[in-house]
């Protein structure tokens, strides 16, 4: 394979068309699911803040940096090293 890689991630790509969006500027429905998919993950990652897998996984990031992890206080790096 000889492609070379996207110069956004997913994630970036998709948060810039977030911060794009207008107030107002979603159905109300969508704007109602999206809230509520937002509890969802946020619970999800409060409730799993504790778990061996999730300190797995930021064991896996090594450098101090600017981004959080849902439920915990240590920044890390955006790019993560585990594998």
């Amino acid at each position: 394979m000889t492609s070379d890689l996207p110069k956004a991630s997913v994630a970036e790509t998709l948060a810039h068309e977030i911060v794009a969006l207008k107030p107002g500027g979603l159905p109300e429905a969508t704007t109602r699911k999206c809230e509520d998919l937002l509890i969802d993950v946020v619970g999800l990652c409060v409730t799993a803040r504790n778990q061996d897998y999730v300190a797995s996984a930021l064991a896996g990031w090594d450098d101090d940096g600017p981004c959080t992890a849902i439920g915990h206080r240590q920044r890390h790096r955006g790019a993560w090293r585990g594998f």
